[in-house]
């Protein structure tokens, strides 16, 4: 649960797949993970959660099979991207196996947890993978202990505070 409180409204609500916070609990990254390719389709749905999020997200990120895609996030768009991995290179630091065995959505969801977990905190190596790129987009001082949460209810007057 997020350190901040959770409204929620009568209408319908988005479902971000992570939710980075800073130490505050205040939202920095919204992250949209899909399973094969991520298309149009994924990235305005994480436009969508992204305008959604209250206090705003400065940070989008699109992860799918072939790629992680760090996007700096305005209030109305996503610029060009900031940063981008290879996600088979990232998370294979979290399970070797990955890229080599059959993985589901919430399993994946998990692994890039882990990932900016470690980005902000060091747990598992003092230089994560994507470590140099992700501090010059100025992400991982916003992370630093701070913690991510997954299938985060956004929108629809659903407000982080």
């Amino acid at each position: 649960m997020i350190k901040a409180s959770l409204r929620e409204a009568t209408n319908s609500s988005l479902i971000a797949d992570i939710v980075a916070t800073d130490r505050h609990g205040q939202p920095v990254l919204i992250a949209e993970v899909k399973r094969g390719k991520a298309g149009r389709d994924a990235k305005r749905q994480l436009r969508r959660e992204l305008a959604a999020v209250k206090p705003a997200a400065p940070f989008g990120m699109l992860v799918d099979d072939e790629f992680i895609r760090l996007f700096r996030w305005n209030g109305r768009g996503l610029s060009a991207e900031l940063a981008r991995f290879g996600t088979s290179e990232i998370l294979k630091e979290y399970d070797p196996d990955f890229g080599s065995k059959r993985i589901f959505e919430p399993y994946m969801v998990a692994l890039v947890e882990a990932w900016l977990r470690d980005l902000a905190y060091r747990w598992k190596r003092e230089e994560p993978p994507g470590l140099k790129e992700m501090s010059a987009a100025k992400l991982v001082a916003r992370i630093n202990g701070g913690d991510t949460h997954s299938e985060v209810r956004v929108g629809g007057g659903v407000a982080l505070s």
